[in-house]
């Protein structure tokens, strides 16, 4: 499977970094650095390792060689905190042949010339004999400077310096590579991708570039770099990412939460609603909805409770005041035949000592008593008489709920019922007698229609 890989470094004076010796370490050349009077050499003409080399210069440069082009470009520089070179370092499809891999990086280094007008000092280098046979590798040496109209070092690539436009030139580097390794790629079906594996939608940990450094203390001493450890650790730890993530989307998918769907075997969540750049996102999102949802859920339990405690309140309440009114009539009839009797012994001391047959009497204490004259009520009385309509009315929705009357419900223990198209709160504990006139009235029309309902259907069911 082809990889990519795309860095950009630069060679600062001020930490003793010098383009010449860049240049003969990585194209394998004899070089010397002039520094006025003093001369430096670089032979790393009998290194291994380097499959080509060359040199790409712009149209009227006056130099014919890395001695000229480098120390030129060295010579250019005044700062003693300057600039020197810049490198990119590609990684080569190991799909390739020796002489498409050639063709590939000569394809960049024109681009990269064209585009920046400087020299490209360019070579190819294998894998090493203790790596990884896979590893071919390009190393573009690029001057710090353009070539002007008489051929020299002008001025400075200032797009590659600036913060604002240097990530737009990077990225454009990134694109231009991918774009000419998919050329040569198409034939072995394989592709490369410049862009993060979170922009092309991949969850996994990024595996990191372990460099020459490393690479040289594990041939050295034989052993796994730390680097490598660190980054199996961080694939086990995003292992059990992945499960605790797939554990709350069954969770979240149970309880019904917005935005989870399950497909065959696999669960899937809206990017709207879960936002999530990568697994721990995801982990941290969904521990928020379900706690959300568990709270909602324990909420509507304890107001269900609530409901539940409030109607059996009001049902001992109802049956309290049917209890206080059955016992009140009681007594009210034994008053009213103990005074019937008084009135009877009464008349007959009264009258002719007239033997009244025993029949009779009896039959006259079976009549209704005759209603004394009411007295005018007072306020407590009243408040008496309220309770009891109160009474009648609540009776007559529960009987309305039984019949399941549509235009009665019980929202959150507080009874509702529904007039000209809204729902009304039947809360009677401020109510004028008109009002609980006006709730019995219409109480009744429900109850009717609800009853007649119901027969209509007793009806059709036998004649079923």
């Amino acid at each position: 499977m082809a990889i990519y890989h795309l860095k950009v470094k630069t060679f600062q004076r001020g930490r003793s970094a010098s383009a010449v010796a860049a240049s003969a370490y990585r194209a394998g050349d004899d070089l010397v650095q002039e520094q006025g009077q003093e001369r430096i050499r670089y032979d790393y003409s009998r290194r291994s390792g380097v499959e080509y080399a060359a040199l790409y210069c712009p149209a009227g440069a006056r130099y014919l060689n890395r001695q000229e082009v480098w120390n030129a470009a060295e010579r250019s520089e005044k700062r003693k905190d300057a600039r020197v070179a810049r490198e990119v370092l590609v990684a080569i499809p190991h799909e390739l042949n020796k002489q498409e891999r050639r063709e590939l990086v000569q394809a960049f280094a024109t681009a990269l010339m064209a585009r920046y007008q400087t020299v490209i000092d360019l070579a190819i280098h294998e894998p090493h004999q203790q790596g990884d046979e896979r590893n071919y590798h390009a190393h573009l040496l690029m001057a710090t400077r353009r070539i002007n109209e008489r051929g020299e070092f002008g001025e400075k690539i200032r797009q590659l310096d600036l913060p604002t436009q240097s990530a737009s030139e990077i990225t454009w580097m990134r694109q231009e590579w991918e774009r000419l390794c998919n050329l040569y790629l198409q034939k072995y079906n394989q592709r490369v991708d410049c862009r993060s594996l979170g922009a092309r939608g991949i969850d996994r940990p990024k595996q990191p570039h372990y460099g020459p450094a490393a690479t040289a203390w594990e041939r050295k001493t034989q052993q796994t770099h730390p680097m490598r450890d660190d980054y199996e650790r961080q694939l086990e730890q995003w292992r059990r990412e992945k499960e605790r993530a797939s554990r709350l989307l069954q969770t979240a998918y149970e309880l019904g939460i917005a935005g989870i769907q399950k497909q065959g075997q696999e669960y899937l969540w809206s990017m709207e609603l879960f936002p999530a750049a990568d697994t721990r996102e995801l982990v941290t999102l969904l521990e928020k909805a379900i706690e959300q949802q568990q709270e909602e859920e324990r909420r509507r339990r304890e107001q269900e409770r609530q409901r539940q405690l409030e109607l059996e309140r009001i049902q001992r309440e109802q049956e309290r005041q049917r209890q206080l009114e059955l016992e009140r009539i009681q007594r009210e009839q034994e008053r009213q035949r103990q005074l019937e009797l008084k009135r009877i012994r009464q008349e007959q001391k009264q009258s002719t000592p007239t033997p009244v047959p025993l029949s009779s009497l009896v039959d006259h204490l079976k009549r209704e008593p005759p209603q004394p004259p009411q007295p005018e009520p007072t306020q407590g009385q009243d408040e008496d008489l309220q309770d009891r309509a109160a009474a009648r009315i609540y009776e007559l929705f529960d009987a309305c709920l039984e019949l399941k009357a549509p235009q009665c419900r019980l929202k959150l223990g507080m009874p509702q019922v529904r007039i000209s198209g809204g729902w009304l709160n039947l809360d009677l504990r401020e109510a004028s007698p008109d009002e609980m006139a006006w709730w019995q009235e219409q109480l009744t029309q429900i109850y009717e229609q609800a009853l007649s309902r119901q027969r209509q259907r007793q009806d059709w069911e036998l004649d079923l």
